[in-house]
């Protein structure tokens, strides 16, 4: 008599409207790419930091989190503020702020892009005030007529403006490189204070043809 002797395969339930079914479980995808990589070694790093702060630091963390509404630990306080600090290269915070900043309006106003012989100049308009630290978070180049993206991608701090301008095009070519005439960049500036983030502004620029 001959047997065969496969692989089990795991199921789990998952709810729709016809009631619970019963799929094969997938395993989550984890590619491990080198963001991926950092963001875990930060968080690993940053909860080791916290087992080791004073105890009237950690007291400070769970009195700011009730101060401030949050309803969530010091430890997870701790962790939301150092978190984004850390993505930036920020030191962290042991002790936590004073209170919730209050953010401004974005004073990004407009990107222009030129073309070159090819290389590419970006710059942003920002005559007004900016915050503590303004994040740039670009996505990935996209045909004219798409009207929304996601997948920003982090690629450095708003430089200081010169005369109410700020280039941005080192940043930008680092991690996409040189921008394709007739494609549309979608560049999200986010403010941050001490850890907070606000919603940001998401600016829009054809990249003409050189």
């Amino acid at each position: 008599m001959s047997s065969h002797v496969g692989k089990s395969r795991k199921s789990g339930f998952v709810s729709s409207r016809f009631g619970q079914l019963v799929r094969p479980y997938v395993p989550p995808r984890n590619p491990k790419t080198p963001l991926q990589t950092k963001t875990r070694g930060d968080f690993g790093a940053l909860a080791s930091q916290w087992r080791g702060l004073e105890p009237e630091a950690k007291f400070a963390w769970c009195a700011a989190s009730i101060r401030d509404g949050l309803r969530i630990s010091g430890f997870s306080y701790f962790m939301k503020l150092n978190t984004p600090r850390i993505h930036i290269g920020l030191s962290r915070l042991d002790y936590p702020p004073s209170g919730r900043p209050s953010f401004e309006a974005n004073g990004v106003t407009e990107v222009v892009i030129v073309v070159i012989d090819g290389k590419a100049s970006i710059k942003v308009h920002a005559p007004g005030p900016t915050a503590q630290h303004t994040l740039v978070e670009v996505a990935a180049p996209v045909s004219a007529g798409v009207r929304f993206v996601q997948g920003y991608r982090y690629v450095g701090l708003l430089p200081a403006p010169v005369d109410g301008w700020s280039d941005i095009a080192e940043l930008v070519v680092r991690r996409f490189g040189e921008p394709i005439p007739g494609k549309v960049l979608f560049i999200r500036f986010r403010q941050q204070i001490d850890g907070w983030m606000d919603a940001g502004k998401v600016i829009s620029a054809l990249v003409p043809p050189s």
